[in-house]
């Protein structure tokens, strides 16, 4: 856990210092050739302004958090539970990736406008809270317990991920300026992935030391 609080910590120490003390020092001294005007800033404070920015920021933070966590629990879960083998365990989870492949494939932007975009991504946390519910019903002594319970909330699953993802591109991109489009996505994905890091460090603590048991 020490590298990811050092991290966190690494993070807000750059934000503060180039929002705060660089982009501070520019506004009260103008056209100075002061190191502080030559140094290209990794959070340039014009990103704020960005329409939805801090929405998308924590959202996508959040999501990276569930889409890690539920692979990770579900894979677990068939290694340790169920006692499948690591391929099996695999290809069991592998409903999620194709469920985003196959809603990227359907997602029109004229329907979706149609529809309304803010409904689209408002179903996309709707679909995953509501098949997390139906994932965590998954008990390896039931029969079929596979296809009643993981293969199609999987489906639906990876489907509300992408939902929210073709809407978030879309419009973080239409609202960023060109020049700031690069440090924008850079942005949102360092989030993303330092969701993944909390994804992983939240459900290790849950789960504990897992051991294979073949007793049952």
């Amino acid at each position: 856990y020490i590298p990811l609080v050092i991290g966190v910590l690494v993070f807000f120490s750059v934000v503060i210092f180039e929002m705060g003390y660089i982009q501070n020092y520019k506004d009260k001294v103008k056209g100075s050739n002061d190191w502080r005007y030559t140094i290209q800033l990794l959070f340039p404070r014009e990103v704020i302004t960005i329409p939805n920015f801090f929405q998308y920021l924590v959202s996508t933070f959040l999501f990276y958090i569930d889409f890690i966590a539920i692979m990770s629990t579900m894979i677990q879960y068939n290694l340790y539970i169920t006692l499948d083998p690591p391929i099996l365990a695999a290809v069991k989870v592998l409903p999620v990736p194709l469920g985003l492949t196959v809603g990227a494939l359907l997602y029109k932007e004229k329907t979706a406008q149609r529809i309304g975009t803010k409904f689209v991504i408002m179903a996309s946390p709707i679909l995953l809270l509501t098949m997390t519910v139906w994932l965590s019903r998954v008990d390896f002594r039931k029969s079929h317990n596979f296809w009643k319970y993981q293969c199609f909330s999987e489906l639906i699953f990876g489907f509300g991920i992408n939902l929210y993802f073709q809407v978030y591109w879309n419009d973080i991109l239409t609202g960023t300026p060109v020049h700031l489009q690069g440090v924008v996505s850079g942005i949102l994905q360092t989030a993303g992935q330092i969701g993944i890091c909390f994804g992983n460090t939240i459900i290790a603590a849950l789960v504990g030391d897992l051991t294979l048991n073949h007793d049952y």
